[in-house]
């Protein structure tokens, strides 16, 4: 896939690296492109490293999509591991309890040694 406005994809380490650029992840036509990108790159045994150190404005159906994007690469095999997260995104994450579910590293090259 194109890298696009909202984000850049890479490959390293036999991982999919994804490099969100926009820094607000609000509003449906972001979410939803955004969205749709991510789950193009879905399929059997991808590894996907989500850095998400730009990210600076997010709603709670970005969230929502992340869990999506998270069953989905479970269900093909794969794993999804998120990164650089600004401390106001790990706290939302934190309080939701959503550390629970998703494996977060604090770099990109940490994230691809874990993936």
């Amino acid at each position: 896939m194109p890298d696009s406005p909202r984000l850049t994809v890479d490959q390293a380490g036999g991982a999919t690296v994804v490099r969100l650029i926009d820094e607000r992840m609000v509003g449906d036509e972001a979410i939803h492109e955004v969205r749709d990108q991510l789950y193009a790159l879905v399929g059997p045994s991808t590894r996907l490293v989500l850095d998400l150190g730009a990210v600076r404005g997010y709603s709670s159906e970005f969230l929502g999509n992340l869990l999506g994007l998270n069953r989905r690469l479970i269900a093909a095999g794969g794993s999804l591991r998120l990164c650089e997260l600004g401390p106001e995104l790990r706290d939302a994450i934190g309080i939701l309890h959503l550390d629970r579910i998703f494996v977060i590293s604090p770099t990109v090259e940490a994230a691809l040694a874990d993936a």
